[in-house]
């Protein structure tokens, strides 16, 4: 289980009002006290998410490597750390343009976060214990494509 960084200004700072809990950055940021602490579910929830950060931001050094070595500069190493954040964004805007056009504005709003492939794997998987530990690399890849 990943170390919960509780009463995180991080997350009091960068959070929306209606989260209290995330993953940023590879860490579990909370709003909560530690006297307040979170959900074995929520924990491994947002221990999901961390492999998957993990496992992106690995990929993006090495396609930043090779891109290094191929163009040179060293600016391809800037991207790294957002990587994660772009596939996720970029993923869910693509489910609200297609929900859109078929179910509406508020179930596209709805479903676009929610058809996440990330946090499908995320709500699949948070009631099982020890599938952080036994989870398979690129788990996430299973989900992909399933809007």
């Amino acid at each position: 289980m990943r170390r919960i960084y509780y009463d995180s200004l991080m997350a009091k700072t960068l959070l929306a009002k209606n989260f209290d809990t995330s993953m940023l950055f590879g860490t579990i940021c909370t709003k909560h006290a530690e006297t307040d602490p979170l959900s074995e579910r929520v924990k491994r929830h947002e221990s999901i998410h961390c492999e998957q950060y993990w496992e992106m931001t690995v990929a993006a050094f090495l396609v930043a490597v090779v891109l290094q070595i191929v163009f040179g500069g060293g600016w391809w190493f800037v991207a790294v750390p957002f990587v994660y954040y772009a596939i996720y964004f970029l993923e869910a805007t693509i489910t609200w343009a297609i929900r859109l056009c078929t179910h509406g504005w508020r179930e596209a709003f709805d479903r676009a976060y929610t058809n996440s492939m990330f946090e499908q794997e995320a709500r699949d998987w948070e009631s099982v214990p020890g599938y952080v530990e036994s989870r398979p690399l690129w788990a996430v890849l299973h989900y992909f494509g399933r809007i």
